[in-house]
């Protein structure tokens, strides 16, 4: 894409912080450099699509822009490249509406245009998070049901020890089934760290397919979702095993102490 000297809506902003100089040199977005494997002072090789000849430039700079995959440079270099006259427009970028006609528009991308690429990308998505959202919490929920459930079976004896010395169900039960909550706090912030990183890799992997680079971000609102599946899961698994705690029976312990 060529751009004018004066050309002030499009972000010239690089990864450095300075701006670009597209009248002396050629730039790339942040897109094109996932997409292409280039960078600042690698060579890019490219074909004309008016003229099919090749032509190799020297990439000079990394504009910030995940959304958008181009070669930036000016307008005089771009009319050069494809052989046409300078003074000659194909596309215009402006922040009002102009009067062209209706043959001469080819296509028109807005701000809404990209908002509503980004909602259907979302709508898609959505119904993937929320399944991951319900495999977690069967996974959470089964996994805190077997290691507890372990370790009531493997403490029924003392369970029923209890029971005789005249220990309440509920005492028992905190005794028994407390034994996990200091390791709920560490285990939610384990989780969301693999969850991010799951989620960058992804962002990284898929950008070729996406066409867009989504940064992977961490909220509030994510932070306080996750910590409240967590604990849902992790009350409902202690309720579940609680009423095995509840039939363990005190027979057990009786017989132990006649043999």
């Amino acid at each position: 894409m060529g751009l004018d000297r004066d050309a002030k809506l499009w972000n010239k902003t690089m990864t450095d912080g300075k701006q670009a100089d597209t009248e002396n040199g050629f730039y790339i977005t942040t897109l094109f450099e996932k997409i292409f494997d280039v960078h600042k002072g690698d060579s890019f090789t490219f074909r004309s699509i008016a003229t099919l000849e090749e032509k190799t430039v020297r990439i000079d700079g990394v504009i910030k822009n995940g959304y958008q995959s181009y070669l930036l440079t000016s307008r005089r270099a771009v009319a050069d490249i494809v052989g046409v006259d300078g003074e000659y427009y194909n596309a215009v970028l402006t922040d009002r509406s102009l009067d062209y006609p209706g043959q001469e528009i080819t296509e028109v991308i807005s701000d809404k245009t990209y908002e509503t690429q980004m909602d259907n990308m979302m709508t898609s998505m959505g119904g993937l998070i929320y399944a991951f959202m319900g495999i977690g919490m069967i996974v959470c929920i089964a996994s805190l049901f077997a290691t507890i459930n372990t370790m009531i079976s493997e403490n029924s004896h003392n369970i029923s020890m209890l029971k005789v010395l005249g220990y309440e169900n509920r005492r028992i039960n905190s005794m028994i089934l407390s034994s996990n909550h200091l390791l709920l706090i560490p285990g939610i912030a384990l989780g969301i760290a693999c969850a991010y990183g799951v989620m960058a890799w992804y962002c990284a992997e898929f950008v070729e397919v996406e066409k867009i680079i989504i940064p992977a971000t961490l909220n509030s609102q994510s932070i306080l979702y996750t910590a409240l599946i967590t604990v849902a899961s992790y009350i409902l698994a202690l309720l579940l095993l609680r009423r095995k705690v509840d039939r363990t029976d005190m027979i057990e312990a009786l017989k132990d102490g006649r043999e």
